[in-house]
């Protein structure tokens, strides 16, 4: 197939998802920044935010230099069905997003994570702060005397838990249209998710196949149940396509790399366990290693060179900073309690990285063998990812986890007609 940028889905689609993702970006984490420094007022979050959208964007509305174009998955000449099914991808996503909405959770009681999110963010549109105090008048100095609750850290100077984009987001909801926007906001989220993914898969399959498969995952019941409620794992969900969406753009250039490590930051803004969202980055240092020392540094034609990978890792860096700093700093007590488990995923990254380059200046002793066998390494992605599923399935049966006894668990057992365990960890 000859390499071709004509993009396989209509103008529009691109520039509207560009700006959407770039509105999400911008607004979202200079918010972010401002609410870790205490300063979170409209005055500063709308104007600022907006010169990082409008920034944000232009990196993907002309190029620079060389653009590149990734061979593998070129888009092709735009067929007949690139518009018609284009437009059924909005259709859905419009639909899902009306159908979810209307039957928004609004929840506010913090006994799940949705509640706490609502809460960070109802907090935050009124409040320049993540850190209140919970101990003033009468009851303030009262010994033995506690603060929290589930979500809520401190005794005095409160933390909201988790990492703090979504409630960010939310807030800046509510200041436009109040609760009832705020309530919507992940509902909204959820279909712009959906419509990346189909901007994604037609760039890897004809544009009838990624209609259906968007189909799918809009009446999925895990992808409508995650929808109805602020749960962080929908913006995570849209962060990640979008960046994938960026990355095999048909102009795949230093700008839109930069973009796009942006996006993939923001799963680490989004979530804490969003450092194994960037096990990507060990394999495209070290493939970059591999062609420097085959005197092909700069970007290939699947577009992975020095040019694209290191902007890309500089806005993953950054925002990965701005994630850090909010957890350790304004929710202290859950950075100890998750403690290790995350540090790990990071100590992870690094030594994987470090791998990757010494594979990476041995390559030109070892990449004729794969190359001799064009078959092997879709075989090893196929025999890993089999390996994987069947683990999920096959660990239950070997090994029972149990630990801190939770109350919710064992009720929920009971209501599944099940022994009561609350120390059982699924």
């Amino acid at each position: 197939m000859p390499v071709t940028e004509r993009d396989p889905a209509p103008r529009w689609l691109d520039i509207g998802l560009a700006a959407l993702l770039a509105l999400i970006a911008g607004f979202g984490l200079v918010g972010l920044a401002l609410a870790v420094a205490g300063v979170f007022y409209p005055l500063l979050v709308v104007p600022l935010g907006a010169i990082a959208a409008i920034a944000l964007f232009r990196t993907t509305t002309r190029s620079r230099g060389r653009t590149t174009v990734p061979a593998a998955v070129a888009p092709r000449p735009r067929s007949t069905t690139a518009t018609p099914a284009a437009l059924g991808a909005l259709a859905l996503a419009i639909g899902s997003g009306v159908f979810n909405a209307s039957r928004a959770a609004e929840h506010v009681l913090i006994d799940r994570d949705p509640g706490a999110y609502i809460d960070t963010g109802r907090w935050l549109a009124s409040h320049p702060s993540l850190v209140f105090r919970a101990d003033p008048g009468p009851f303030h100095h009262v010994p033995g005397l506690f603060f929290s609750s589930p979500a809520i850290y401190g005794h005095g100077r409160t933390h909201f838990q988790f990492s703090h984009l979504l409630g960010v987001l939310l807030a800046e909801a509510r200041w436009l249209g109040g609760d009832h926007l705020m309530f919507a906001l992940t509902p909204i989220l959820g279909a712009a998710s959906i419509l990346v993914f189909y901007a994604f898969a037609a760039r890897l399959v004809r544009p009838v196949f990624a209609l259906v498969a968007t189909a799918a995952l809009a009446v999925d019941v895990v992808q409508v149940h995650f929808s109805r409620d602020a749960y962080s794992e929908i913006l995570q969900q849209l962060v990640l396509l979008g960046c994938l969406w960026l990355v095999w753009s048909a102009r795949f250039d230093p700008r839109r790399a930069f973009f796009a490590g942006v996006l993939l930051g923001a799963t680490v803004a989004a979530r804490v366990d969003g450092p194994l969202y960037l096990a990507a980055i060990p394999v495209l240092v070290g493939l970059v290693v591999a062609r420097s020392r085959d005197g092909r540094a700069a970007a290939g034609a699947d577009g992975i060179g020095t040019d694209t990978v290191g902007p890309l890792v500089l806005g993953v860096a950054l925002v990965t900073a701005l994630a850090i700093a909010d957890v350790w700093i304004r929710v202290p007590e859950y950075a100890r309690y998750i403690g290790w488990r995350v540090v790990l995923q990071y100590v992870a990254l690094v030594a994987a990285t470090g791998i990757a380059v010494v594979l990476g200046r041995s390559a030109h002793r070892w990449h004729r063998a794969p190359a001799a066998r064009d078959w092997l390494p879709a075989a090893a992605a196929a025999l890993v990812a089999a390996a994987l599923f069947a683990m999920w399935f096959i660990r239950p049966y070997v090994q029972t986890v149990r630990g801190k006894q939770i109350t919710l668990v064992a009720q929920i057992q009971r209501l599944d007609h099940l022994a009561p365990d609350a120390a059982r960890h699924y």
